[in-house]
């Protein structure tokens, strides 16, 4: 077996699932598995919010560690579930090292889907909308603020911001949000004058 391919798949599998919000025992859990197959005496993952260290190591060989920190992050359950679930396949022996290296290496690589992204930011910040009882030109109101939103946030990611402030960037959408539902023209459309 390669074990540098095992390591430096499962260091890629740590990344994308810490980056898309997994928690830390998972993350753990998921490397530790697949670097086990490798049947060396030592195989260890330490991994926090903000990254992890592996190590590999036998008599037979030099030790290998890898530290790496997480900058990003995001809730992707797609992500997740793709990689346990490639992990799983590995474990149990339907998928050989290099297919798995070159599966989770396309997850990888993948970019965020920005169409799907500002859909579901809409969706959501017009589901709130309805959820308290607004009038439709209230939810269309949210609808657009959701989609400010979700362009902003995809910009400073873009931009390269730091988290926080890409956070900033979201917070005040969702003030905007708010104030597009509170000062929108009333229609008499709803059941009643004052949704929020």
């Amino acid at each position: 077996m390669d074990y540098k391919l095992l390591l430096d798949t499962a260091v890629m599998a740590g990344e994308i699932l810490l980056e898309s919000g997994a928690e830390t025992w998972r993350v753990e859990d998921t490397m530790l598995r697949m670097l086990r197959m490798s049947g060396l005496k030592t195989a260890d993952v330490l991994a926090l919010t903000t990254g992890f260290v592996v190590t590999l190591d036998d008599p037979s060989m030099d030790s290998m560690t890898v530290m790496r920190s997480v900058e990003s992050r995001a809730t992707d359950l797609n992500r997740i579930h793709a990689v346990n679930q490639l992990s799983r396949d590995f474990c149990e022996g339907n998928i050989d090292l290099d297919a798995l290296f070159h599966r989770v290496r396309d997850i990888y690589r993948a970019k965020p889907e920005i169409k799907k992204n500002l859909l579901a930011m809409m969706a959501t910040t017009a589901g709130f909308a309805i959820m308290f009882g607004a009038g439709f030109y209230e939810v269309l109101a949210s609808a657009l603020a959701g989609f400010i939103s979700g362009i902003g946030v995809y910009g400073g990611k873009k931009a390269g911001m730091q988290s926080f402030l890409v956070n900033c960037i979201g917070d005040h959408g969702s003030e905007r949000h708010y104030h597009c539902i509170h000062h929108a023209p009333r229609t008499g459309c709803g059941d009643h004058e004052c949704s929020v």
